[in-house]
């Protein structure tokens, strides 16, 4: 019966399998494949006195193993058993084992031969060896996953226990299923791993099996039929000799497995068929093994013939296609049967013209219709040099070229006009391992030209990646003026604004009079919005280019409005891709700022979170342990303001404001509240940091409001609350600042909104019994200010147009003192302290998500410990970037002119490293750089123009650019500085 599975075996799918010979009296036809129908027969055929086993045999092997798995599915749903089960009582020996077999999957039925062969006493390593070195990488997955979920066991652990020395390794590497599946061939590789395998059998004293294990684990098969071909052609030895007479054992069964595979897997697996079969008596299992697991893949071609004839399998001679090329060349080199000439510079080529129409479309066409070149002796080609044109034919009949940087380019275009493909992929896949940001902006071109896709996907990427280093190469001088709007427009690209606005004037004044035109279009393209308000009001307004163009101060003119002006940012003359920041600079980090752990103890910690990795970072400490101190977010930097330090001396309220930079991943000190006071409220509206209430040095709950003015660093008195509240939700929209609830001086909730008109500097406020939240964060999302919490699960969102309240999904635990932010349009939730089922308070350590669009609640796991009443005050205007997140463009890195990264160095630590850092800066990065430095920046300047002025660099910056900047307390000494002209 056995015999008669593998009959049917043979021929599962005629329509989409691999079959080469027919059989004229089998004839499958599975159009209409139906598994219901097919259940149905296989019990009918089990059912009564007899067991039909012919019609078992016509289901099961005429079918795929999906569709078989379908049949079982069906066999459950339709009689409540499995279909094993009826087919081992009616069942038995070999045929019982074919008839399970075909009913396992593939993959599940080699993990179950492994185990087996692993299991006991003794392992069967020639099985190992057969299942695990003749099958492709994605096999070998399959393998590894069946293996896991059957034994629970990792396979690659059970191999590496139960076998040992030289073929432990070799399936070890196997199991990695990491081979090389392309189908190229690379010639110059094929030479050396032919030495390598050379060098580490035959040409030494003992065998190297590290080289043999690499060679054969990890090329491609066709880069290993190459290999063996040079290896024959250079030492006269086929390589099967040399594994025998150098290997022996079951090290050299794998060799030549794996050998055996890469020149002619269909013929390895009839070779195992045909010694199962021969002889006295069959080796069922083997035959079994093999038809089921490789019926439905190409690798078997092994095939039945009518029942009582001889049995056969297919030949394949993998070297024959290969040596008739090289006879077709050796008789093109002869001019023998040749019937054309190719010219081409006065160099002559001959030819056949059935082997170049067979070669190339382009050839096909020429010789195969009705043109005059397919009866014509000579056919000149013009255009296309003859050297390239030899190379490409010898191409054509050897199957391999030499690429070289002398050649590639030329290859790269004839091979496109002649329509080589794969040789057109090749130049091409070179060209790319050849790129650099000095030269991809020349690849992007030509690619452009050659329409090469594959080039120019890989150049455009990184000349948008590597922007600063692209910036100062010659080729951006030489774009024309279109591809440098769309450069330079391009959301993808990773670079500063400020880098961005110094590239598009370093093109202009390269050629100042025929570009000067195009600098209305190409300003659009710096997106003003993102560019430091220094570096804006004191570098970019001050270009005499820009100033020179109205356009250009039109634009200039609105992004100061945006940028300073207190009123509504919709800017109707800003296009809206100005709004929108880069998608490299748009990463959103969750930043956790001091705050109290372990047992109430104020901590120093700054936390930075990547949802990407899930991993907490630590960044550099609070400069003290600063209690109810509020922080917020702006021009990518830290603000940290007020608070009561926490010493072993008398605490006192202060009222410093510290920044932190995440470009020095440093803080330092940069000026004084009007007010000290902590447990006060902080947020960010445009350039400014609205601080409100708090208590005062005296202990008073304060209802002051001042306003901190980051770009000229002073502060100032506003109008004051109506009512002195603490521990306040406080957001922006709209102009406005709202302050819900919070709590009296009796620590009794507020019932009451209070709102903060920005623009005119006054307050109102409406009563309601809604809001009684006390130590909860608000958030912006959309048109919605969301309350977090606050002594109580309720989440409620207040509509700001509507001017009503909605309720949202309750968090899990009665949460207060806690941090809340948006990351991506979901709300976030850090730490804080939780009232338990019986009043009693715990610390937190979650870290939670809320999805507004679907109204619910998802853990996101833990905080490195508990906190609470850490940063958390989020300045929820449009116009800001900071929640207890920041958008970062750079985080402790600078990417600068050469290229790579360099860290930041401290301030604190040795200046000789900061000079030596700074000078390599570029304008705007130095700019940015001496801005948030506590130096003398007449000093740094100097050194920075002294080595600018050294190497004739022709970007320069005047101390007198730094002077107008009210934001830093210069000292400039007294000294001549050279300035050179920007």
């Amino acid at each position: 019966m056995v015999s008669n599975i593998i009959d049917f075996a043979m021929y599962p799918l005629e329509e989409n399998g691999p079959v080469k010979i027919h059989r004229s009296t089998h004839k499958h036809h599975h159009h209409g494949f139906d598994a219901e129908r097919d259940a149905k027969k296989i019990y009918n055929a089990c059912k009564g006195a007899g067991t039909d086993e012919k019609k078992i045999i016509e289901v099961l092997s005429s079918r795929t193993s999906e569709q078989r798995q379908q049949i079982k599915l069906k066999y459950k749903a339709l009689y409540s058993k499995e279909m094993e089960e009826d087919l081992k009582g009616d069942l038995s020996g070999n045929f019982e084992k074919a008839v399970l077999a075909l009913l396992d999957l593939p993959c599940e039925y080699e993990a179950r031969a492994l185990r087996k062969a692993m299991k006991g006493a003794g392992t069967d390593e020639s099985l190992l060896i057969e299942i695990l070195c003749t099958r492709n990488n994605k096999e070998i997955v399959n393998i590894k996953e069946a293996y896991k979920r059957l034994f629970d066991r990792d396979l690659e652990s059970d191999v590496k226990s139960d076998t040992s020395g030289s073929l432990r390794k070799i399936l070890v590497m196997v199991l990695e299923a990491t081979r090389d599946e392309t189908q190229q061939v690379n010639a110059q590789l094929a030479a050396q791993d032919a030495s390598d395998l050379y060098k580490a059998g035959e040409g030494r004293w003992g065998t190297e099996e590290l080289a043999f294990n690499v060679v054969l684990a990890k090329r491609s098969y066709s880069q290993l039929r190459a290999t063996f071909q040079a290896y024959e052609k250079v030492y006269g030895k086929d390589i099967e000799e040399s594994i025998k007479s150098e290997t022996s054992g079951d090290l050299e069964k794998a060799y030549l497995t794996l050998v055996s595979c890469a020149k002619d897997c269909p013929g390895y697996f009839a070779t195992l068929l045909h010694k199962s079969m021969k002889g006295a008596g069959t080796d069922e299992e083997t035959l079994i093994r093999i038809l089921v697991t490789r019926a439905e893949n190409s690798s078997l071609s092994y095939f039945a013939m009518e029942e009582g004839s001889t049995k056969e399998f297919l030949f394949k001679d993998q070297d024959f296609s290969s040596e008739l090329l090289r006879q077709l060349n050796a008789l093109r080199q002869s001019r023998m049967l040749t019937d054309v000439t190719l010219c081409s510079g006065g160099f002559e080529i001959p030819c056949h013209r059935n082997v170049l129409a067979s070669s190339s479309p382009y050839f096909k066409a020429m010789f195969c219709n009705n043109f005059r070149e397919s009866h014509q002796p000579k056919v000149v080609l013009k255009g296309i040099d003859a050297d390239i044109l030899d190379q490409i034919i010898l191409y054509v009949y050897t199957g391999e070229i030499l690429i070289s940087t002398e050649n590639v380019l030329c290859l790269l275009e004839t091979a496109s006009m002649l329509q080589y493909t794969k040789l057109f992929e090749a130049c091409s896949t070179y060209l790319q391992d050849k790129l650099t940001p000095d030269n991809c902006l020349s690849m992007i071109r030509l690619a452009k030209v050659l329409n090469c896709q594959s080039l120019n996907k890989k150049a455009k990427a990184m000349a948008l990646k590597c922007f600063p280093v692209v910036a100062s190469s010659e080729d951006l001088k030489d774009l024309c003026p279109m591809e440098l709007i769309d450069y330079l427009g391009d959301d993808e690209l990773c670079g500063e604004e400020e880098q961005v606005f110094e590239a598009l004037m370093v093109w202009i004044r390269h050629d100042l009079q025929a570009r000067q035109g195009y600098i209305q279009e190409l300003f659009k393209k710096v997106r003003l919005q993102y560019v430091h308000p220094t570096f804006l009001f004191h570098f970019i307004a001050n270009d005499s280019l820009v100033q020179s163009s109205p356009t250009c101060r039109s634009i200039l003119e609105s992004a100061r409005r945006h940028m300073f002006s207190l009123y509504s940012t919709n800017t109707p003359d800003i296009k809206p891709m100005m709004h929108v920041p880069r998608r490299y600079s748009s990463q959103e980090f969750l930043i956790i700022i001091g705050g109290r752990k372990d047992s109430q103890q104020t901590t120093r910690d700054v936390l930075l979170y990547d949802d990407k990795t899930n991993q907490w970072l630590s960044l550099a400490k609070l400069p003290m342990r600063l209690y109810k101190a509020s922080a917020v977010s702006l021009h990518s930097n830290i603000f940290v303001l007020g608070g009561m330090p926490v010493s072993n001396k008398k605490s006192l309220v202060s009222g410093n404001i510290y920044i932190y930079s995440l470009k020095l991943n440093q803080w330092r000190l940069i000026e004084h509240m009007l007010v000290p006071r902590y447990s006060h409220r902080s947020l960010a509206y445009k350039n400014y940091i609205l601080s409100f209430g708090g208590i005062g040095e005296n202990q008073e709950i304060l209802n002051s409001v001042e306003r901190y003015d980051s770009v000229y660093n002073t502060c100032e008195s506003m109008a004051n609350m109506p009512v002195a509240v603490l521990h306040p939700a406080v957001a922006a929209k709209d102009q406005r600042v709202y302050l819900f609830g919070g709590e009296d001086i009796l620590q009794n909730p507020v019932r009451l909104i209070q709102v903060y008109h920005v623009s005119r500097n006054m307050w109102f406020r409406m009563e309601t019994r809604v809001v009684k939240n006390v130590c909860a964060p608000a958030v912006v999302i959309g048109d919605q200010i969301i309350i977090v919490g606050g002594y109580t699960r309720r989440i409620i969102a207040y509509d700001t147009k509507d001017n009503k309240f909605v309720k949202c999904a309750d968090m899990k635990d009665r949460r207060m003192h806690h941090g809340a932010t948006v990351i991506k349009n979901k709300l976030y939730v850090t730490g804080g302290r939780c009232l338990t089922s019986d009043n009693a308070i715990k610390d937190l350590d979650s870290l939670d998500c809320y999805d507004p669009e679907t109204d619910t609640w998802t853990p996101q796991g833990k905080m490195p410990h508990k906190l609470f009443d850490h940063g958390k005050d989020p300045p929820q205007s449009a116009e800001s970037t900071w929640g207890i997140f920041m958008r970062s463009r750079k985080v402790l890195t600078l990417k600068h002119k050469r290229g790579h990264s360099v860290k930041m160095p401290r301030l604190a630590t040795q200046e000789t490293q900061q000079r030596k850092f700074h000078q390599h800066l570029c304008k705007s990065e130095f700019l940015l750089y001496a801005l948030e430095l506590d130096l003398t920046v007449g000093l740094v300047c100097n050194d920075w123009l002294e080595h600018v002025t050294a190497s004739a660099d022709s970007e320069a910056l005047s101390v007198k650019q730094l002077l107008p900047m009210k934001n830093l307390k210069i000292d400039v000494p007294a000294m001549q500085v050279a300035c050179l002209d920007i």
